[in-house]
């Protein structure tokens, strides 16, 4: 990168590719290498089509949803621990060191929602007799709650996690198995000591290479560190602030994101509602002009947009939306819609609709309330691409 300014249309391919939305495969163990380089994937239990984790690391690897929980869970053998990281988050097993200085903080916080010393005696009386269990295990008849408004056990069992008295490594069925760390972990990873400064270090690093380019406030977002850590990392840092043009704040920019962006294009798929691309609205307002919304949680008729609705990524930038869902093997595609200006060309279109086809997997598409002029073409290109479709108003 020559000099201290950067375009805009720069920023957002070094950072496309950064996020791992690249033609780039690494081999047989592209799920392991997407996740460890993300270090952190979101959990959502809307599961329309498939589910956030599923999209967001199948969207980078060559594998299906179903081939992500099978990678996550399928041998026995931990791949991923939950914590409360970027909300509810699947982190690699290795990092586990790296987040004891977030589990001291959690302890020494002395929350008001924290456990009585009974309930979790009895909770960790029941998993060390029986072995790994799942919540209405723990919870042995007692009150399940709703929504936001726990129970007892769950209260506890969530603040046990967050603190590391307990783990979750495993989920069944969608289910999650909770353990003691002590077995749960190997020896070598539960016993790693790393200094608070040291894991700072280390994940903001990270951070900056999943971003590519992006300021203080972009980069506490990612993993949901304080805004004034990230600013004492980047103060203390070697590294040197870059200027993207239109952008008021400076930026930082990650070397290794340049050499990715250098060797590599943007693949063409819709990106799910949480993925990590999309986190913090204000760097995806300032980076594609593109305003993310998710309205699933919202009434009808109040969503502008759909239910579970997917941005568009086509040539580098997001372009438009779909609200997705799937009905067998039918992938419908509700609302198909693109940014004033922004009309992508139809066969990024389809090559987006092909890989998310193929991650299902789905065997046909139906496209409905898609903007008229576009129809006819985008029927044209999904029928030169040998794909299955329906067309529907």
């Amino acid at each position: 990168m020559r000099g201290d300014v950067i375009s805009l249309e720069e920023a957002r391919h070094i950072t496309v590719t950064a996020a791992g939305y690249t033609d780039i495969l690494s081999d047989t163990t592209e799920l392991q290498a997407a996740f460890t380089r993300l270090g952190v994937v979101q959990l959502d239990s809307i599961g329309t089509f498939a589910r956030a984790h599923q999209l967001t690391l199948a969207g980078r690897a060559s594998s299906t949803r179903d081939g992500v929980d099978e990678f996550l869970w399928g041998d026995g053998i931990s791949k991923a621990f939950e914590l409360w990281v970027h909300a509810a988050s699947l982190v690699p097993i290795e990092d586990w060191p790296l987040w004891q200085f977030r589990m001291q903080r959690t302890r020494d916080a002395q929350l008001d929602w924290a456990p009585e010393a009974k309930e979790k005696s009895r909770i960790l009386s029941i998993i060390s007799s029986q072995g790994p269990s799942t919540m209405s295990v723990l919870r042995d008849g007692g009150a399940a709650g709703s929504g936001w408004n726990w129970g007892p056990t769950k209260l506890a069992v969530e603040h046990m996690v967050w603190t590391g008295e307990l783990v979750c490594a495993q989920r069944r069925n969608w289910q999650r198995v909770f353990d003691l760390p002590e077995r749960a972990l190997p020896v070598a990873i539960r016993d790693a000591q790393v200094s608070a400064d040291d894991s700072m270090n280390q994940l903001m690093n990270r951070a900056l290479d999943v971003l590519g380019v992006a300021t203080a406030k972009d980069l506490a977002d990612y993993y949901r560190m304080r805004p004034s850590e990230a600013a004492k990392w980047l103060k203390e840092s070697p590294l040197a602030p870059v200027q993207v043009q239109g952008w008021r704040d400076q930026a930082w920019i990650s070397s290794p994101a340049v050499e990715r962006a250098r060797i590599s294009r943007a693949v063409n798929t819709f990106v799910g509602p949480f993925d990590n691309l999309i986190w913090y609205r204000p760097r995806v307002e300032r980076l594609f002009h593109f305003r993310q919304v998710f309205e699933a949680y919202k009434p009808s008729h109040r969503r502008e947009f759909g239910y579970y609705v997917c941005p568009l990524l086509v040539d580098g930038t997001l372009v438009g939306r779909a609200d997705i869902s799937l009905d067998q093997e039918t992938l419908t595609l509700r609302r198909l819609s693109f940014e004033e200006g922004k009309t992508p060309r139809e066969d990024g279109v389809v090559s987006a609709i092909q890989s998310t086809m193929t991650m299902l997997p789905a065997t046909r598409v139906r496209v409905t309330d898609i903007e008229a002029n576009f129809a006819s073409r985008i029927g044209k290109a999904l029928g030169e691409a040998g794909i299955s479709y329906e067309l529907a108003n």
